[in-house]
């Protein structure tokens, strides 16, 4: 049975890879290369894994953790159920804005945040861009799925 720091971490780490573009504004390295799968596949695989996550943390004994261990076991709860409602919302089907912190207006943001300050950097803006593409293709089936819904 993982600790509470073991669940954190692992939801953290599934978080960043579902969701880069987060990773990269917060400046969190290894991230810089991916784009999140906005289909409704990459929802289903995303609910997969909070579910997980949230059946190991609910099955471990809040009572027997000391203080600090009890704080990561809720907050780790807590966020995997806003992840959920977040997924149930669907959003990504009837939401389009220009503000940059959703949909493709964001891709944008960190594109022109992003430093190029060697190789590494440059080969990870390049798969960014190179996956950008089937990232706003995914955005504009789910803006389709939501309209026909």
């Amino acid at each position: 049975m993982p600790t509470p720091r073991q669940l954190a971490d692992r939801f953290q780490t599934a978080y960043l890879t579902a969701r880069p573009f987060e990773a990269s504004m917060d400046g969190i390295p290894g991230y810089d290369h991916l784009v999140p799968d906005a289909s409704e596949a990459g929802d289903s695989a995303w609910r997969s894994v909070v579910d997980a996550v949230l059946a190991d943390a609910r099955a471990l004994d809040r009572t027997a953790l000391s203080g600090p261990d009890a704080v990561t076991l809720d907050c780790v709860v807590e966020y995997a159920e806003q992840e959920l409602l977040e997924l149930d919302s669907a959003a990504v089907e009837h939401t389009v804005t220009a503000m940059p912190f959703s949909g493709p207006a964001v891709l944008l943001a960190v594109l022109a945040r992003t430093v190029l300050d060697d190789e590494a950097a440059a080969a990870d803006y390049l798969a960014r861009l190179a996956g950008s593409a089937t990232w706003i293709d995914q955005h504009c089936e789910r803006l389709r799925t939501g309209a026909a819904a």
